[in-house]
């Protein structure tokens, strides 16, 4: 992506559109805590399509309750299992993300040069009529 399509994509990305949807405000996750609060859609077409890209099923995506992890008995191997699959699902939301934010700046993209290139139109003198009538 040249700088010219980064700047154009960074202009795009901060207008606000009408059609916002749950995952639009996703950033990175950058420690485990961010994700009590964050939700996600996995059903939107545009998170649908980073997931197929990527080749993540949802449930690689899903949190599961600490009690599937072990035995209520054992608390340390259970937490261990229950932090290593939170860091799995941040792994991937963080790379689901990042595909989807790219596919995004590629869909501005796109929308700008096929906006660019109906405003240039121009007749050619094959398509202008000088005969008069």
């Amino acid at each position: 992506m040249t700088i010219e399509e980064k700047k154009l994509a960074y202009f795009f990305s901060n207008i606000v559109s009408d059609n916002k949807t749950m995952n639009d405000g996703l950033k990175q996750i950058g420690y485990l805590q961010q994700m009590n609060n964050m939700t996600w859609d996995p059903q939107s077409p545009r998170f649908a399509k980073a997931m197929f890209s990527l080749g993540i099923v949802k449930e690689d995506i899903i949190l599961k309750n600490k009690d599937f992890f072990g035995p209520p008995s054992d608390k340390k191997l259970q937490t261990i299992r229950y932090n290593q699959h939170r860091r799995q699902v941040m792994e991937n939301l963080n790379e689901i993300i990042k595909e989807r934010n790219k596919k995004k700046v590629e869909q501005l993209i796109t929308r700008s040069r096929e906006q660019q290139g109906s405003n240039n139109c121009t007749l050619s003198p094959s398509s202008v009529d000088t005969k008069k009538h």
